[in-house]
Order: structure tokens, then sequence, then C-alpha cells
């Protein structure tokens, strides 16, 4: 688990990005572990998780494809540590430098509308006789009226719209490995009840989490505690709930009779 020091609210100003640093640094450095398909089974914490599950018949692999499946659990569960890795960087690197853009194009937005509004009764006749042209106003009645269009526009967006940073000190290594570890989950379970899913799913994640190497403590079981916590907060229905959920989203949908059906010829 990746930790970070506390510090009182009132010296936060003075340590502005430190958290950030502190996880840019550490993820900068580590490079998971790959979970080799050739070891023997029992090398990985997540092999035996993953007989666990072939046996009780939660799955939708045959007992006879048991090497089959811990291999491909440990090149799903490597894959996850690298995207998981992948992510974090990218949201700890780009964050603040979109942040940065984004704060930016809202500042120039309001200078633009102030701009605009202050222009507002210009009319394509003022144009016409200051600038000693002759020909026809229409170019300027066109440019005149897309301005108004576009404050228009700017008004709705810096009405609904406002930059948002991601935090220094959120963990987007455990949230988005936790995510990816359940998509996995949800690939590989295919029983509508799985009695005490959360606990198997914690003990596959804590698994998963010392074989690829992550940050952690000495003691396992606080590992498991603090995961569950991370889940419990991550998947407030619960683990079961979510695989239903996500299994309802992702199943095809039956066409609409009244839709896809051909006309009745009488």
């Amino acid at each position: 688990m990746l930790q970070t020091k506390k510090y009182n609210r009132t010296s936060k100003g003075g340590r502005r990005g430190l958290h950030r640093e502190r996880r840019l640094k550490l993820l900068s450095k580590f490079e998971p572990n790959w979970l080799t398909t050739d070891a023997p089974i029992g090398k990985y914490l997540v092999d035996g998780v993953a007989q666990e599950l072939l046996k009780s018949g939660m799955t939708a692999a045959g007992a006879d494809e048991n090497i089959k499946f811990v291999e491909r659990m440990r090149r799903e569960i490597s894959k996850a540590a690298e995207y998981s890795m992948l992510w974090a960087r990218a949201h700890l690197v780009r964050g603040p430098e979109r942040l940065r853009k984004a704060k930016r194009f809202f500042e120039d937005l309001r200078q633009i509308q102030f701009l605009i509004n202050r222009n507002v009764d210009v009319t394509p006749w003022d144009l016409l006789y200051a600038t000693k042209m002759t020909e026809s106003m229409s170019e300027d009645e066109f440019l005149l009226d897309t301005l108004q269009d576009t404050g228009g526009l700017i008004e709705d967006c810096l009405e609904g719209r406002k930059p948002v940073g991601e935090g220094g000190n959120y963990d987007w290594l455990t949230h988005l490995f936790i995510q990816n570890i359940f998509d996995l989950w949800c690939r590989y379970i295919s029983v509508e009840v799985f009695p005490d899913e959360n606990r198997h799913f914690i003990r596959l994640i804590a698994a998963a989490w010392q074989d690829v190497g992550f940050p952690t403590e000495e003691d396992r079981r606080c590992l498991e505690d603090w995961l569950a916590d991370r889940v419990r907060k991550q998947f407030h229905e619960g683990i079961h709930s979510a695989r239903v959920s996500c299994e309802e989203f992702l199943a095809p949908q039956p066409p609409d009779p009244d839709v896809s059906a051909p006309p009745d010829p009488n």
C-alpha cells in the first residue's frame, strides 16, 4: 500500500504538491513483477486462489483446465499491474498540466466574453462609415452575429463547467489496480450466487498485490484489511452487486419488436 505522511491542514499550503511528488517518485522508479506462465504451480500466491476458484466450481473453466486457468490468471494479473502503473503515472504527470491548460482556457474565455459584451452595441453601419468602405455590409453582419452567438456559448460553458484537480493525495495506483482485478473477476466468475464473494475477491487482490511486488507492509493480514477498506469505498454496493450490474450492462439487449420486425403485409 502506498504510504504518505499526514500533515496538519494549517501547513497544507507550504507543502502543496508534496504527496503527488512522492507518489510520482515512487511510480517512476518501480516496475511490477511479471508473473511467468512457465513457472510451476504454487510459485505465486494467486495460484492458490485460482485453484480454489476452480475446485469451488465458481468459474467457467473446468477442472481439467487447471494449468491453463492458472496461466491465464497470471497473465491477466500481470497486465492489470502494468496498466495500473501506466495510467497512474499518466494521472500524476499529465493531470497537473491538463488542469493548468483548463484554468488558462477558462480565464481566456472570461476575457473574450468581456470583450464581446463590450462591443455589443457595434452595428454594421458603424463599421461601414467608420472604415470608409463602400462594399456590402453582409460580411460585417455575419461577423457580429457570430460573435454574439459565440458569447452565448461561452456564457453557457462558464456557467456549467469549472476546472477541478484530481488531488495530489489520491492513490490512483490502488484504485486502478482494484478496478482491473474486478474486471478480471467479472470475466471469470460464472455463477449467479457466490457465497462470501467479497472475501474471496479481497484474497485475490491481496495475493496479486504481493505477487507483482506493489509496496506493502510485512503483515499480510494488515494488507487484506487495508484493501478491504479500499474495495468497500470503491464498490459501495459490494462486489456481488457490482458484478451483477456489470453483467447486466454488458449483456446483449433483445431487439425491440416494434422496430426490428418487418411490417405486416396484411
